[in-house]
């Protein structure tokens, strides 16, 4: 399990498109927090950054924390 850290996320609508983003891809993930600004992704070193480069591509910078 990794934790993305996830600063440009400010609504509820964020965290719909950041779920649907993570959904397509298939990355398994527990629920996105609005509150931390995180969501924690169920995969290795390399699947976090294929999950951070899938928010990039939607308008999120995302980093691993």
């Amino acid at each position: 399990m990794k934790t993305l850290s996830v600063p440009g996320m400010h609504c509820q609508m964020c965290v719909k498109n950041i779920t649907r983003a993570l959904d397509t891809a298939g990355i398994k993930h527990n629920p996105v927090s609005l509150e931390t600004k995180t969501v924690e992704v169920d995969v290795d070193e390399s699947g976090a950054k294929k999950a951070c480069g899938v928010l990039d591509d939607i308008g999120f910078e995302a980093t691993v924390k």
